[in-house]
């Protein structure tokens, strides 16, 4: 496995120590996320279960707007992705993608975490289907730009410091390829998101009652 990942990411071009660093990152919001469910009081937990309450209802009685939801998802999604990615050609974008990653798999993790308070055990098929496959996909992406975003703000920050010339062509051409790669994949998810996702949860809705 090891083996595996580390051929993965020579080929690639990932910086072992900054991937490393993310998916540690990644471990540590999902935890944080999941705990600040845990520690709500019961009135915000109320509002919790009663949004996934009429979440449930406008998915079994079709009241979502689907093209206005799409609009907004794919909005917020190229909006982060975007934002990753023009920070990382920033000396000072660093502590920024930072934030914004961490920010997005902590509310990830908040929202399973949810999930499973309402439905408890049931909510695991819940949290899987919400999880597998476009969200998963859409966080490797994530990972992979902030990974390329986070080197490419480090080699400025070096370049200033050291004075060193760096060729920076093709590592530019390399980066715009990932934005583009980036920006598709989000595009697909965010329909899987809109489109798909409330069909399967129409199916499961009988087993969370």
């Amino acid at each position: 496995m090891k083996k595996t990942m580390d051929k993965l990411l020579n080929k690639i071009k990932i910086n072992k120590k900054i991937f490393v660093f993310l998916l540690v990152l990644s471990t540590v919001a999902l935890i944080s996320g999941s705990i600040l469910v845990v520690m709500l009081d019961k009135t915000d937990k109320t509002t919790i279960t009663s949004y996934l309450n009429e979440f449930i209802t406008n998915i079994e009685q079709n009241k979502i707007e689907y093209i206005g939801v799409f609009k907004s998802t794919l909005i917020t999604n190229i909006f982060l992705v975007l934002s990753i990615w023009l920070l990382g050609i920033s000396v000072i974008g660093l502590p920024i993608i930072v934030f914004l990653y961490f920010a997005q798999i902590f509310t990830f993790g908040f929202a399973l975490a949810s999930i499973i308070l309402k439905f408890k055990l049931k909510g695991t098929i819940f949290a899987f289907i919400y999880t597998f496959p476009s969200y998963l996909i859409y966080i490797f992406v994530l990972l992979i730009l902030t990974s390329y975003a986070l080197l490419l703000s480090l080699k400025f920050i070096n370049t200033i410091l050291k004075k060193k010339q760096i060729d920076f062509k093709p590592i530019f051409n390399r980066y715009g390829l990932i934005l583009v790669i980036s920006l598709i994949i989000t595009c697909i998810t965010s329909l899987y998101e809109v489109f798909v996702f409330p069909n399967i949860i129409k199916l499961i809705v009988p087993i969370l009652k």
